[in-house]
């Protein structure tokens, strides 16, 4: 099991498009979430466990009984059904890896501005969509004074006490030696980069209202270049984020 918590981000699927998914000029930072990615063999693969798991420790942890499992392999808060954890698997040559979130003390009104993109409503995709809750919640709420550190502690705990050995590992960023750890740089330098981020987005049409001309006009782009535009703002063969940024439509 790896626990860990990042800043800032906001974490979409490899076949999403970050234009819809996110308000890209918005950085949302937050350490109020931890993540939990349980690292097994395929065989060994269990969703239900896992969320069951995790439910039963935080309740215990919290001293709560609120915090249970949906039929989406989210863990809500009861009453209210407030999304409290979001969960994402993959299954490759023998591995499985499941991932969840954990929103401990959170500062709603940013997330959920950092999760609106101006552009959704103007955008035809084939790209996949993510299915946003009703309504999103955080521990806090149910436990006021609880922290990331208190939780983190909570599921290492009961973690451990599955296995008659089970030893923990911490690390840090300024642990993390360069030389050491060549490959691990390399995989950040590529996730850090334009070309990973928007470069592989799925093809997408944009619409914009041009005043000028008092009509619509179409932007086709594929792997983060334009491929298909009349107006000049956007000219084909040029980066779209930066056309997008450098224009007034944004």
């Amino acid at each position: 099991m790896l626990l860990w918590s990042n800043t800032p981000a906001v974490v979409i699927g490899r076949h999403q498009n970050p234009w819809i998914e996110a308000d890209l000029k918005y950085f949302y930072h937050d350490l109020g979430n931890l993540n939990v990615s349980f690292l097994t063999t395929q065989r060994k693969h269990n969703r239900s466990k896992n969320l069951d798991f995790l439910s039963q420790c935080l309740n215990k942890g919290l001293g709560i009984s609120s915090v249970v499992p949906n039929e989406r392999d989210d863990l809500i808060l009861q009453p209210s059904g407030c999304k409290v954890s979001g969960t994402a698997a993959r299954i490759s040559k023998g591995r499985a890896y499941h991932h969840l979130t954990v929103l401990v003390q959170v500062a709603l009104d940013a997330l959920k501005a950092s999760l609106h993109s101006s552009l959704k409503d103007k955008i035809e995709s084939n790209a996949t969509l993510s299915s946003p809750a009703k309504s999103v919640g955080y521990l806090g709420q149910k436990a006021s004074s609880t922290s990331v550190d208190d939780v983190q502690a909570m599921v290492i705990r009961d973690f451990q006490s599955q296995f008659d050995h089970c030893q923990t590992i911490e690390w840090t960023p300024s642990e993390l030696d360069k030389d050491k750890y060549v490959g691990l740089y390399e995989m950040l330098r590529v996730l850090n980069s334009e070309e990973w981020i928007y470069g592989r987005t799925p093809r997408f049409e944009l619409s914009i209202f041009a005043t000028n001309i008092d009509d619509f006009f179409k932007v086709v782009v594929e792997n983060g270049r334009i491929k298909e535009s009349l107006h000049p703002q956007f000219p084909v063969g040029t980066n779209f984020r930066k056309s997008l940024a450098a224009s007034k439509f944004y």
